[in-house]
């Protein structure tokens, strides 16, 4: 009897251990981003040089009325932010959900801003531009905006900026970029040397889609992929892939990731992303090619050839793709209705190194109109997932944290 009842004691706290461990699922509880006022968007996160996170947003500047870069430094453990710092150099900075600012850390510790404007002095609908600023202490101080491109006319269109770190330490950018007054876009890129920023820019790829987002990333060969979408005859706007291996200097030619063959007379707002875990890449977009939804495909021949693409919804906007372990996650936000009641919601789904489906779930909760998930991997293998809930007067940022 006295042994009977150590196994039933055992077997509970077995029991109790798996059952809490089944509900954490190595995942927090989601956190406000308390650090940003009422009106920030768009928050971003990332690993410094010395393991701090790096958190960044836009928000009104409520002195001129517009918008302005802020960010927060924290400790990588606690994820408790410091006091916001807003940089006067970005006001008038144009974020939006498919031009996304970004901060990237060199190894020597230099922070480097990309983020795009829109040319208020020209005339021309979609003249843009561009800018970066450096700084070199820290977040201390900043230099003035310059521009990345090499096209200086104001008339024209650059924009759907991105950026990350190269495997030389450098930073890389790449745009829609508009110069040379096509039917199309075309991809450019440039990488920063040193102190001096960016060299001369180059074209990499296109035709492409006007308006959709861009997405580089740097996977554990030291390759540089990009995935964008293209607009190819009889406005086909399916999604290509591009790659580097010697830091951005030479690109290949493009692969479609699935051919949808999708066309429409419209730009879809709505880029793809890329990610990659273990020998394994992963894209993930929206098409309405063919069964309308939100895709994603696997490819084990570095993005030459991709596997048949895999349904995740019917409609989503927004969606990224981040590796954790040997499996990807996967955010996006869609409508949600209950009742007569629609809003948007943030869901995250995790798909393993198969591609088979593990599950799906809402991080945001119901009643709150939710948008603009991003995720970011950090060094330690963990990735962070952010978020906006929207109420009739104010923005509140969110993060969560996956192990």
């Amino acid at each position: 009897m006295k042994y009977l009842l150590l196994s039933i004691v055992s077997l509970m706290v077995l029991c109790s251990c798996s059952s809490e461990s089944e509900k954490t699922g190595g995942i927090e509880q989601p956190k406000q981003f308390t650090v940003a006022d009422s009106t920030a968007n768009f928050l971003q996160m990332i690993q410094d040089h010395k393991g701090n996170i790096l958190a960044w947003w836009a928000q009104t500047d409520h002195g001129s009325g517009e918008d302005i870069l802020c960010w927060a430094k924290s400790s990588e453990a606690e994820l408790s932010f410091s006091k916001a710092q807003c940089i006067a150099a970005t006001k008038g900075v144009s974020a939006h959900s498919e031009g996304l600012p970004k901060l990237v850390v060199k190894p020597n510790g230099t922070y480097v801003f990309v983020f795009g404007r829109s040319n208020n002095q020209s005339e021309k609908r979609f003249a843009s531009s561009v800018v970066y600023i450096q700084s070199f202490d820290e977040g201390k101080s900043w230099t003035e905006p310059r521009l990345v491109h090499s096209d200086t006319n104001p008339d024209n269109s650059h924009a759907f900026a991105t950026a990350v770190l190269l495997p030389n330490g450098e930073v890389g950018a790449a745009w829609l970029d508009g110069r040379n007054h096509l039917a199309h876009s075309e991809v450019y890129f440039a990488q920063t040397q040193g102190r001096e920023g960016f060299g001369k820019d180059k074209r990499i790829g296109g035709p492409s889609c006007q308006c959709c987002k861009l997405n580089l990333y740097v996977d554990d060969q030291n390759v540089v992929h990009l995935v964008y979408r293209s607009l190819t005859g009889d406005n086909i706007r399916d999604i290509a892939h591009i790659s580097s291996k010697d830091n951005g200097n030479n690109f290949s030619s493009p692969s479609i990731v699935s051919d949808d063959r999708w066309q429409i007379n419209a730009c879809p707002h709505n880029g793809p992303a890329i990610t990659k875990t273990g020998k394994t890449l992963f894209a993930i977009w929206y098409t309405m090619g063919g069964r309308e939804g939100l895709y994603y495909v696997r490819s084990d021949r570095k993005g030459k050839k991709f596997s048949p693409r895999t349904r995740l919804t019917e409609q989503a906007k927004r969606p990224y793709i981040a590796s954790l372990d040997d499996q990807v996650l996967a955010v996006w936000d869609e409508v949600f209705q209950k009742g007569e009641d629609f809003y948007q919601r943030v869901k995250i789904a995790r798909i393993d190194s198969d591609g088979e489906l593990v599950n799906t779930q809402y991080l945001s909760p119901e009643g709150i109109e939710t948008t603009m998930p991003y995720l970011v991997e950090m060094d330690n293998g963990e990735v962070i997932a952010t978020w906006t809930q929207s109420t009739e007067d104010k923005n509140r940022l969110y993060f969560q944290r996956f192990h």
